[in-house]
């Protein structure tokens, strides 16, 4: 422990019966060799986030199964921070993205559009294995060499 001194914390939880549930905690600071004084973490938590592992987690499934006005109102929260839940829960399940192009052999490319006018964004399909392996905003010979940089 570094000091005496607590911070008091709050993080926002999944609601239980429809009552909005939130989680206060005194934390530490502590002394890191590596990284110097830091609050300690708490492990229901992701680092510097204030909500838990669980809502995160329940966000991103959300996120993926329904539409994103459907998911703000169920959490109550909006957009924005949906997509910060979004991305911890990614870099937690998957913190080395490389390994989706270990054994990498057949692949499809698409450009496909996602509003009116011309935004496209274009998405790299593992064929064996029926998963995305990377996708990227625009449609160019440049936004494809990214992928083939990041492959090799």
């Amino acid at each position: 422990m570094y000091d005496r001194q607590y911070e008091k914390r709050k993080w926002r939880a999944l609601d239980f019966g429809g009552v909005i549930v939130e989680l206060y905690s005194s934390t530490c600071r502590i002394n890191c060799p590596e990284h110097g004084v830091k609050t300690a973490s708490a492990p229901w938590a992701f680092h510097d986030s204030g909500f838990t592992k669980d809502f995160d987690m329940m966000a991103t499934f959300l996120a993926i199964n329904i539409n994103r006005s459907v998911v703000s109102e169920l959490l109550r929260c909006d957009w924005h921070t949906v997509m910060r839940c979004i991305s911890r829960a990614k870099d937690y399940l998957e913190p080395d993205p490389k390994k989706r192009y270990e054994g990498l052999e057949n692949i499809g490319i698409d450009e496909t559009s996602y509003r009116k006018g011309h935004s496209y964004v274009t998405v790299v399909v593992n064929h064996d294995t029926n998963t995305v392996v990377w996708c990227s905003l625009g449609h160019s010979t440049e936004v494809l060499s990214k992928f083939f940089e990041e492959l090799t």
